[in-house]
């Protein structure tokens, strides 16, 4: 039977393992929906060690098995082939059948981008390194043989992200069961370049500047414009949630696309889409509160309207509308 990971073993299976020496300690960071996050430290380095919940409340949902668990880790190896390990957590150790990847430890003092934003530190120097690491993935032509071959395989994006959302938000939204198709058979369909699949600052570390990016389960080849809506999305709702901060979250949207360049087009119905994820989808964002989810059900369905067309346009909506 696989070994479930716990503080009381933690320690004594990394070391078995081989990834610290004697004199090591452990705890549990995290306990996330369908993963166990320990980090376990010597006198010379940290590790991060991650375990799949197989019994988790949403494993009907967001399963984890053999061989999605390969496929993710195939994506963190392969990005920090693109990125390099300091931005990518170097893979030390992997066991498909506990389902447990034990990586190389971003700087202890990194926080999530999306804890910064919601106290308010907002540093617009952050939009243009996320759109380099965003172009760098990007540059990789989806023929390049380094790609592993799972990316191809978009199962759990198409059916255990993407189908799940559209249906919820189309449930709470039936006004825009036409354009929200249209989303859907875009995302299904096209195959431009390598995709994150959760490209957000929950997913971005930060420390002295300095990104380190995690969570490689929705990996694929698919829509460019995904992982750009999936930032920049977060980055409106963080205005919604504290609009005294449009200022300098406007800065640092206008600092990523002054790197990233030209956004695809139909970049906008992405944008849209993905506000009302947020709101209706499967992991609402638990910081926007009723009033708040409401602005952003106005932003997205304006979007999908395409009463609104634009990023400039969008801002500044926000700007005269929400109550500062």
């Amino acid at each position: 039977m696989p070994l479930e990971l716990t503080e009381n073993n933690i320690v004594p299976s990394a070391m078995i393992w081989g990834l610290v020496g004697e004199g090591a300690e452990g705890c549990l960071l995290t306990q996330q929906r369908t993963f166990k996050v320990f980090r376990v430290r010597d006198g010379q380095k940290s590790v991060i060690i991650k375990q799949a919940l197989t019994k988790s409340r949403d494993a009907s949902l967001l399963r984890m098995d053999q061989k999605s668990f390969n496929k993710m880790v195939s994506a963190q190896r392969f990005f920090g082939q693109v990125l390099g390990t300091d931005c990518v957590p170097e893979v030390l150790f992997e066991d498909a059948e506990s389902l447990t990847v034990a990586m190389a430890s971003a700087p202890e003092k990194a926080v999530p981008w999306r804890d910064l934003l919601l106290q308010g530190m907002v540093d617009p120097r952050l939009g243009s390194r996320a759109a380099e690491c965003l172009k760098w993935m990007q540059d990789v032509s989806p023929n390049d043989p380094s790609i592993p071959a799972e990316f191809w395989e978009s199962q759990k994006f198409e059916e255990e992200w993407l189908h799940i959302n559209i249906l919820l938000v189309r449930k709470q939204n039936p006004s825009l069961a036409g354009p929200l198709e249209e989303l859907y058979q875009d995302l299904s369909v096209l195959r431009e370049g390598v995709v994150h699949g959760s490209f957000t600052p929950d997913n971005i570390l930060v420390a002295d500047g300095k990104l380190t990016i995690i969570d490689f389960e929705l990996a694929h080849i698919g829509s460019l414009s995904f992982d750009i809506a999936s930032l920049l999305s977060r980055l409106v709702l963080a205005i919604i949630h504290r609009p005294t901060l449009s200022g300098p979250i406007r800065d640092t949207v206008q600092a990523f696309v002054d790197f990233y360049g030209e956004l695809p087009v139909g970049f906008m119905a992405y944008l849209g889409g993905l506000i009302l994820v947020s709101v209706d989808g499967l992991e609402p964002e638990p910081f926007l509160n009723p009033s708040q989810q409401e602005w952003a059900r106005k932003m997205g369905t304006w979007i999908l309207k395409k009463e609104i067309k634009s990023l400039v346009h969008l801002f500044d909506n926000l700007d005269a509308l929400l109550p500062k």
